[in-house]
């Protein structure tokens, strides 16, 4: 625990110096990874303005991307509220479908 509770105290520092070292790392391989950039540039190009109007199903594809990626940043990741937090939290959206589970559908007093 005392180590955790550290790297949580120092974490601010250890990722300046994760992040600086990392930077050292691609200064320092910047001349291996020019065959990256041409890759990753021939890729870029093919996503220009003029081959996208050219071609009908590369743009869908796009749009369904772009669909794509907003549910899950927007929507999807809202689901992942732990089902058992909200059940013995006693919310109260919970309470009363936990009361009828634990009681057979009966809400006892309620009329």
């Amino acid at each position: 625990m005392y180590i955790f509770s550290m790297v949580h105290l120092l974490r601010g520092a250890i990722i300046w110096i994760l992040f600086l070292g990392l930077g050292y790392m691609i200064w320092r391989m910047k001349d291996d990874l020019t065959q990256y950039k041409t890759i990753i540039i021939d890729i870029a190009d093919e996503f220009k303005k003029e081959k996208l109007q050219a071609n009908r199903w590369k743009r869908l594809g796009i749009i369904l991307l772009a669909i794509s990626i907003i549910y899950y940043l927007y929507g999807f990741q809202l689901s992942f509220i732990p089902y058992s937090t909200a059940w013995d939290a006693n919310h109260e959206y919970m309470y009363i479908p936990r009361v009828l589970a634990q009681n057979h559908g009966v809400i006892r007093g309620n009329i």
